[in-house]
Order: C-alpha cells, then sequence, then structure tokens
C-alpha cells in the first residue's frame, strides 16, 4: 500500500463498478474454444485422435479493426504469415474461467470463429480486468 491508497482495492473497484457494467450493457455473448489433445486409451495401445473442444462462455466487445496496406496486415504466428485484416477483443476477465491462448479460437455473438493470434492481460495493479485478443478470420 502506497500512502493512503490500496491499489487492488482501487483497481477493484474502478474493475466491478466501470468496466464489468459497461461490458455488460455494451458487450456479447461469445466464447473460447479449447481443443483437447491426443490422449492414450492403454486398452488400445492407441492415441485418440484429438479434435473435441470445450466451449467457454464470455462477454467481450470489438476493441477495433487494425488495418495497413489497404485492408490487409501481416501477422506471424508460429512460421505461418497470415496476411489479412485483424480485430482486437475485450474480454472480461469474471465471466471466463480460463485464461485465453493462442492455441485456442474466439466464436463471437454469431457463431463465427476466428483464430487468436496473441493475447494479453489488461490488469492494472496485477487485477485481471480484461484480456486483449487479437483474431482473424
Amino acid at each position: 500500500m502506497v500512502g493512503n491508497v490500496d491499489p487492488t482495492g482501487f483497481y477493484k473497484g474502478m474493475r466491478d463498478n466501470v468496466a464489468y457494467p459497461l461490458l455488460k450493457q455494451f458487450g456479447f455473448d461469445a466464447a473460447i474454444l479449447v481443443k483437447t489433445a491426443a490422449v492414450f486409451n492403454p486398452l488400445t495401445g492407441t492415441m485418440s485422435a484429438p479434435g473435441t473442444e470445450f466451449s467457454f462462455p464470455c462477454k467481450a466487445l470489438y476493441g477495433g479493426t487494425r488495418k495497413t496496406n489497404a485492408g490487409i496486415e501481416k501477422k506471424t504466428k508460429g512460421t505461418t504469415l497470415t496476411r489479412v485484416t485483424t480485430k482486437e477483443v475485450n474480454i472480461d476477465a469474471t465471466t471466463l474461467t480460463i485464461a485465453p491462448g493462442t492455441d485456442d479460437r474466439f466464436e463471437d455473438e454469431t457463431g463465427q470463429t476466428y483464430e487468436i493470434l496473441s493475447v494479453s492481460p489488461i490488469s492494472p495493479g496485477g487485477l485481471v480486468i480484461m484480456w486483449k485478443i487479437t483474431v482473424v478470420y
């Protein structure tokens, strides 16, 4: 605590009384889709095929669309070069029970799915308020 200000209490108040009510009012229902990995089956001695997706619901709000070169942006994910227009999405950290990752996908309110290119927490004072993700169709 610095002086008379408790940073955790201040940011918690800003989260609970400002950020979340705005996300609830203006945000939309969305989901982070997490794909399961292959699992070893001891009865057959083989690996199961991966592919089952679990859906983690959340509230989201678009942060904007970034464009360069007449709507084309170059983004690298792993060794893949992607030329696309990306969207930034802010996700309510209290409605999402996991931390999103770049191996997951984002599903918007229409059911459209997007690949997640980057994830960063918005965490003033160490308290995660929102997740900022960059997605591509």
